[in-house]
């Protein structure tokens, strides 16, 4: 046999395997696509787009839930809404992960930033009707805390 030949038969014997080895691994792989998903929380509406072989509603849900239950300033029943009607004393943190290392880190933030940063802002968007609560009367004496 010829060198040319021999050449070609390997070329064909290797672009079989290649053409097979591809088949297999995208027979094997699900088709990824893209996902939409949107829905309500902490009263606004959320959009996410992802790539994926498969939807994560369920997952994106459950993830929602448990920030709006530790974090939402919206669910009254939520750890930070009864933190912010009771004050700090009044709970054990232990197992709120999420409102544990939220408080923690913004008070490291508040530190960093000379108080520039202020979690307790509450009060005073308040009184201004920003927040929840309509503007009120904002004297000297209102602000002092």
């Amino acid at each position: 046999m010829s060198i040319e030949i021999i050449t070609k038969m390997k070329n064909i014997r290797f672009s079989t395997i290649i053409l097979f080895g591809s088949i297999l691994i995208f027979s094997s792989c699900k088709q990824k696509r893209f996902i939409h998903n949107e829905g309500l929380a902490f009263n606004t509406v959320y959009h996410i787009t992802y790539l994926s072989s498969k939807d994560l509603r369920p997952e994106i849900d459950k993830e929602l839930q448990k920030f709006d239950a530790a974090l939402s300033m919206f669910n009254p029943k939520s750890t930070l809404s009864r933190i912010n009607k009771a004050g700090t004393d009044s709970f054990d943190l232990q197992n709120e992960q999420w409102t544990r290392n939220v408080i923690k880190r913004s008070i490291e933030i508040s530190e960093l930033s000379h108080g520039a940063f202020d979690i307790t802002v509450a009060p005073l968007v308040n009184a201004w009707g920003f927040g929840f609560k309509k503007a009120g009367d904002v004297s000297q004496g209102k602000l002092t805390v």
